[in-house]
């Protein structure tokens, strides 16, 4: 079984039937996936993937080919292959040896239509075979095949099917048959328990390669064992560790392997001290007639380990608890060892210390480089490691001393901790200094002349004029920021100062100085906030950013009205903004890149002549145009177009030049006739006059032609159907094309058109009617027309086609 199955895609739904019910394919393919994905779920995660039967595979004699035996077999997927009849296979591919195989396989057939790609009406699974070096995934192998003069095979690799087994960490437990080899064997994957009996009448062995479980009590040798969980009557041989959680009850346990030289398990008898584990009655080392342990409660416990004369005490503790290790004689300390130590946990020295000799080290492994104190101190307290990095860590404070336990330099380890250095010595650093925070260096109030030699650092005057100081000198107060040039034998400076008051006045100067001799450049002053003068010419090589108003001199108070400004204001609050702006293609209204005015809502543009008379204004919110005077234009040529007055009464006209003429008056936002004038096409001494299609409403209309595919066919509209029309009012007509099958439109829903599709059926499932359709919806951009004005309020004009309506007393909306 799969250790996760993806149900992403697996069907939780399935038809609902009830009588009158009108049926899709999608309806019938959902039913085949419910069913489809249930079975084959099954399959895949309770069966084994093999044959079930039958697929054996023979000679054909006297012919380079096999026959493989109908038959049935499961592929990893759960599809269940079917062989309905013996087949015939010799396509070796010039292979001599390979794995003949069998795997899946569904086709379509039975096309409909052979126009309609997917019109297949059946779907057949038929099996193929392959013959490879290795069979591929997803196969079922059937033999391991050589190929000579004739064909020998070898049927061992054949595997069948089985049961699948889940259980909680997804390596399901299997069982199947031990194949050709072994058909009348089953086999287990994993452990077997039997709660009730179990009875082999076999004569052979059974071999277990897992745990074997028994609830009961067992007996070897003996159809009763009693009360005892094991009874074994007969000779025992175990060649392997035994292990016994309990007592011993028994007459003599004797461990003798070799004329009792080795192996010998001696007890004391009463009134012997002596308890030897191990014994080889050898003395080669004066020692008494014994190797191994001897437990001597009187003199205490020795532990010898080596062979013939090279024996050695591993372990002795004598009669006071003393402990050597390594030594036979620990003297008076409590634990002697000769030798090097590993100690994994802790070790606590209590009321005592460490002693090492000078050429002896501490030395910490390589294996832990995790965020661990090495060297602890006490608790919190200590030097540790975090990968390649040594650490100090401590609650309270770092302090480096001298040799006289003077504090040189302090480190605070709170949460606001810093550095300080008591020395008066020069501080470097060889790499780059990086501070997350405030810097203060290089302070000095006692500074006597801005152009001496002064290190890079934050200076004040002191509070009087000095010599170099900013021009500015209203108060007697003056910042300076310096920085020096890495070569401390010149002056060579970067100066830049400000004075002590708020109108923020900054100054900037060069020093630059071969020796360190005094130098005191005129400064130079690069802003301000209230006003700063500069004279000559200037010039800018880039662009100019002017955060507020930009104004020419040279007009008179009374001219204010004129003074020519560039202006722009952006309220970022309220996310609005105007002014000249220039804009790209995206926004261009004939989709160029160009230049505009930028104007608010609440604002409009205008020109204007003298006495302040309107001559062209826009409105910024609602787009309404003023114009004084006629809008006049020249035409162009064959495509150009142009806007004039026309018929003298007219209050707009278009005229395209040698294509067509639009005619039409809106008014007050009202329009009521519209007409077309174009040249007539078969008499070049007439207009040919069309005027539009009329309705009460503003509406839309799409329209062309389909057919049905199995009875229904998909119609898709505009993307921006949707978006420009109502959902109220839509109306479908469909027309038949040579024939009369039944047409309708399928509602979704409620709705006859959803997300701009709807769907044509018909009663006949076959059908592949061809048919018209038009679809009309009202516009949802544009206001109702009003479809009955009052005469009163309205005045028509024109003659014949030319008629058209003004709204009385229309004037520009303010």
């Amino acid at each position: 079984m799969a250790k996760n199955t993806d149900f992403t895609n697996f069907a939780n739904l399935r038809p609902n039937y009830f009588p009158g019910q009108y049926l899709l394919e999608d309806d019938f393919e959902l039913q085949h996936k419910y069913l489809s994905d249930r079975q084959l779920y099954h399959h895949q995660s309770l069966h084994l993937p093999g044959i079930i039967e039958g697929l054996e595979v023979v000679v054909i004699q006297n012919s380079k080919s096999v026959q493989i035996k109908s038959g049935a077999a499961i592929d990893s997927n759960g599809n269940l292959i079917i062989l309905k009849e013996d087949t015939t296979f010799s396509d070796f591919k010039n292979l001599t040896d390979g794995e003949l195989y069998i795997q899946y396989f569904q086709s379509q057939q039975n096309q409909q239509q052979k126009d309609v790609a997917d019109s297949y009406t059946r779907w057949v699974e038929k099996p193929v075979f392959g013959f490879a070096s290795s069979s591929p995934q997803n196969s079922i192998k059937l033999a391991k095949l050589s190929i000579k003069d004739t064909i020998t095979i070898d049927a061992t690799l054949r595997e069948y099917s089985g049961l699948s087994l889940p259980n909680s960490d997804s390596k399901a437990l299997t069982l199947r048959s031990g194949g050709n080899a072994n058909p009348n064997l089953a086999v287990l994957t994993g452990s077997l328990k039997i709660d009730g009996d179990l009875t082999a009448n076999g004569t052979g062995k059974s071999t277990y390669a897992g745990s074997v479980i028994v609830n009961g009590n067992i007996g070897i040798g003996t159809t009763d064992p009693g009360n005892y969980k094991l009874n074994v009557q007969g000779d025992q041989y175990n060649s392997g560790s035994l292990t016994i959680n309990g007592n011993i009850t028994g007459k003599n346990l004797s461990l003798a392997a070799d004329n009792n030289k080795r192996g010998t398990l001696f007890l004391a008898t009463p009134g012997d001290y002596n308890h030897a584990l191990y014994n080889n009655l050898s003395n080669v080392d004066n020692e008494g007639i014994w190797d191994g342990a001897k437990w001597n409660v009187l003199s205490g416990l020795n532990i010898r380990v080596g062979s013939g004369n090279s024996k050695t005490t591993a372990l002795y503790i004598n009669n006071t608890g003393n402990v050597g290790i390594g030594i036979n004689n620990p003297g008076d300390y409590k634990l002697n060892v000769q030798g090097n130590q590993y100690i994994k946990g802790s070790l606590t020295i209590q009321d005592g210390k460490v002693n090492l000799n000078g050429n002896q080290q501490i030395v910490f492994t390589d294996t832990d480089t995790s965020n661990n104190l090495k060297l602890q101190l006490w608790t919190g307290y200590g030097l540790g490691i975090n990968n390649s990095t040594l650490f100090y860590t401590a609650n309270g404070n770092h302090s480096w001393r001298d040799n006289q336990n003077n504090e040189r330099m302090l480190l605070t380890t709170g949460a606001d901790g810093g550095l300080t250095v008591k020395g008066t010595g020069t501080s470097s650093f060889a790499g780059n200094l990086t501070v997350n925070g405030s810097v203060k260096f290089g302070y000095e109030s006692t500074i006597s002349n801005f152009g001496t030699a002064m290190m890079s650092g934050f200076y004040q005057n002191g509070g009087q004029e000095i010599t170099g100081d900013v021009p500015d000198t209203s108060h007697g107060w003056t910042h300076l920021i310096t920085t020096r040039h890495s070569n401390t034998d010149n002056n060579h400076q970067l100066q830049i100062a400000a004075t002590y008051q708020n109108n923020d006045r900054l100054f900037f100067r060069k020093i630059q100085f071969s020796t360190n001799d005094v130098s005191n450049p005129a400064w130079n002053e690069v802003a301000t906030r209230d006003s700063n003068q500069f004279t000559g010419n200037q010039g800018i090589a880039g662009n100019l950013t002017v955060n507020g108003t930009f104004q020419y001199n040279g007009f008179t108070d009374a001219d204010q009205d004129e003074w020519p400004k560039f202006t722009w204001y952006r309220d970022t609050s309220k996310n609005w903004d105007e002014g000249l702006i220039k804009h790209g293609s995206s926004r261009g209204i004939f989709k160029k890149a160009g230049y505009g005015i930028h104007l608010h809502q609440s604002r409009e543009f205008g020109l204007w002549s003298t006495g302040w008379d309107a001559l062209f204004a826009v409105e910024g919110q609602t787009g309404n145009t003023y114009i004084k005077g006629a809008l006049l234009g020249t035409a162009g040529d064959s495509n150009g177009a142009v806007l004039r007055e026309m018929f003298g009464t007219a209050k707009i006209a278009f005229d395209y030049t040698g294509s067509i003429d639009i005619y039409c008056d809106t008014g007050k936002g009202f329009v009521k006739v519209k007409t077309f004038v174009i040249d007539h096409p078969l008499d070049q001494s007439k207009y040919l006059i069309h005027g539009t299609l009329e309705g009460p409403e503003a509406s839309v209309f799409y329209r062309g032609s389909s057919q049905l595919v199995n009875g229904k066919a998909e119609i898709n509209l505009p993307d921006y159907f949707e978006a420009l029309t109502h959902k109220e009012g839509r109306t479908i007509v469909l027309t038949n094309i040579d024939g009369f099958d039944k047409l309708m439109v399928k509602k979704i829903g409620q709705d006859k058109i959803v997300q701009g599709k709807f769907y044509v059926v018909s009663d006949n499932p076959e059908s592949s009617q061809e048919f018209d359709w038009e679809v009309k919806a009202i516009r949802k951009d544009v206001a109702p027309l009003v479809v009955e004005p009052n005469k009163t309020d309205y005045e028509v004009t024109g003659h014949g086609p030319y008629t058209y309506a003004i709204a009385k007393n229309s004037t520009l909306s303010s």
